[in-house]
């Protein structure tokens, strides 16, 4: 779970809020990411929102529902290859966190609304992470019912609750 989609989840005035809202609405299961992704969700959505908003971020974590999972020494070493082999695309060390963990948890779904950096990366584990919530862009404006010819638009898979 990428930054982008828990602060459009969050923030109601994102204009993804909607489309981040049903995607993680769809059943009640855990959700994974990374120390990272959660240090600058909580403080866009303090940015954004204010501090009781991320206040109320952080007990989804007390809450269990979602999941941080932890970077140990071989993620860290991905985090670092990653984040240089990809310098040109400017994908910093967030998205590598949540690709070393994908990858750890042997998982092919990532959630971001990041499509270039994330499609960018090639993981070791399958040929391309799929990525949701999908959109398709026309001329500069979403098109809800456009699906592009091969393109797998299934929600995202989540653990189950244990």
């Amino acid at each position: 779970m990428d930054t982008s989609v828990l602060v459009a989840y969050a923030d109601s005035g994102e204009p993804e809020h909607a489309r981040c809202l049903a995607l993680l609405d769809q059943e009640p299961t855990v959700l994974v990411s990374t120390a990272l992704v959660l240090t600058v969700t909580g403080w866009l959505i303090s940015r954004q929102l204010g501090a009781l908003a991320e206040a109320g971020f952080y007990r989804s974590v007390v809450d269990g529902e979602l999941e941080v999972r932890a970077l140990g020494r071989e993620a860290w070493v991905r985090v670092s290859r990653l984040t240089g082999k990809y310098a040109g695309n400017d994908l910093g060390g967030v998205d590598p966190s949540l690709v070393a963990v994908t990858e750890r948890l042997r998982l092919n779904t990532i959630a971001t609304l990041d499509h270039n950096h994330l499609r960018a990366v090639r993981p070791r584990h399958v040929k391309a992470f799929k990525i949701v919530p999908w959109l398709v862009l026309f001329v500069g404006r979403a098109c809800d019912d456009c699906v592009a010819p091969g393109i797998d638009i299934s929600p995202v898979p989540r653990l189950p609750l244990t």
